[in-house]
């Protein structure tokens, strides 16, 4: 439509302006308020960001916000905690992130999808992993079909029907039945079928796409002028068993990462503890805080059994927020950039060095 165009059709004179033209006097009106902030690149404003996150990159939630960019935008803004209320939480990666933080969460969502991730999540922050691991083990053990059965079998809707290979769909089915029949631990069932729920995509001719379904060429679905192939289509096995590794490295990577044990005691001859050593290899800084956090607690516990004991901080990333906390933290006795402590030549490895001799001294 040209410029200025009068639209005498809607009954009386309307100027059309072009939308460039409205985001330009805008852009006119607040550009001395407006900053770049290299910060935020396009991965970090949206759920791409989660891919690369333990917890909440095991389920491809893609209305769900970045959980880097929430801690990113309260430790900017609101960096003393408070209460936080997300009234569409989703799979609850605003919550999880605020509340690493310290802060308290409330959480609104009527989608079961949502509220199935946010279970999870709070079930796998609690789970004992070794017993998830023998559990795994004994599943690649077994042959699946054996425990196919029939109560489980899927109540297809029409828009469903058709979605996985007959093969992926026995196997799948009886993995369900295996879950819930030999299973009795609860936790650790939940999350046996949680890893199943976030494969469904990966198994099947399908792939979400806005509020519908589009389906590969491969399926027996009819298929319209344009053809889809959405590449690789896993077997139930690998994709479950990928699943299940992912969830597992995540788990024990968590449980040592913040964990009020400390990664390294060093005892005396009496058996006391006199120092602690917490090693954070994390490069993140946006989760530094929540590192430094983790490692605080853990030499909180130490000097509840031993008030004159040793604590060293050795972290690979250190911002300046957390500096500032560690010179005002009486819990932290000294601390090493771990980067530094590798590099050839380091004056802070030659340090680290006659610290730990000194305490092997002690």
């Amino acid at each position: 439509m040209p410029k200025n165009t009068n639209l005498s059709s809607l009954g009386t004179d309307v100027l059309f302006i072009p939308s460039s033209v409205q985001r330009i006097t805008l852009y006119e009106k607040f550009k001395s308020k407006i900053i770049h902030n290299s910060y935020l690149d396009r991965t970090l404003v949206s759920f791409q960001a989660n891919k690369q996150s333990p917890f909440s990159s095991w389920f491809k939630y893609r209305e769900g916000f970045s959980e880097r960019l929430v801690s990113y935008l309260l430790k900017e803004f609101k960096p003393q905690p408070g209460t936080i209320l997300d009234p569409f939480s989703g799979s609850g990666s605003s919550l999880f992130a605020a509340n690493a933080l310290r802060w308290k969460t409330i959480g609104i969502e009527v989608l079961p999808v949502g509220i199935f991730a946010t279970k999870a999540r709070i079930m796998a922050q609690k789970i004992d992993t070794n017993a998830l691991k023998a559990i795994i083990l004994q599943l690649k053990q077994i042959n699946l079909l054996d425990y196919y059965d029939e109560r489980y079998k899927f109540q297809h809707l029409k828009i469903t029907s058709g979605a996985f290979s007959p093969e992926n769909e026995e196997k799948l089915v009886s993995y369900i039945s295996f879950c819930y029949n030999h299973v009795y631990e609860e936790d650790i069932r939940n999350i046996l079928l949680y890893a199943a729920f976030c494969i469904l995509e990966d198994i099947s001719y399908t792939r979400k796409d806005g509020q519908y379904l589009r389906w590969d060429n491969r399926s027996s679905r009819s298929q319209g002028k344009n053809h889809f192939n959405k590449g690789k289509i896993l077997n139930f096995e690998d994709a479950i068993y990928q699943k299940l590794k992912q969830i597992l490295s995540d788990l024990v990577i968590d449980s040592i990462l913040f964990s009020s044990e400390p990664d390294i005691s060093l005892l005396n001859n009496q058996g006391t503890t006199i120092a602690v050593i917490e090693v954070k290899g994390g490069k993140d800084p946006a989760g530094a805080l929540e590192r430094y956090g983790a490692a605080k607690k853990s030499f909180e516990e130490a000097r509840r059994s031993n008030s004159e004991v040793i604590t060293i901080l050795v972290a690979s990333c250190i911002t300046d927020e957390v500096h500032t906390r560690i010179q005002n933290d009486s819990t932290i006795s000294n601390y090493f950039n771990l980067t530094e402590i590798l590099s050839e030549n380091s004056r802070q490895y030659d340090q680290f060095v006659q610290e730990i001799f000194s305490l092997l001294e002690a």
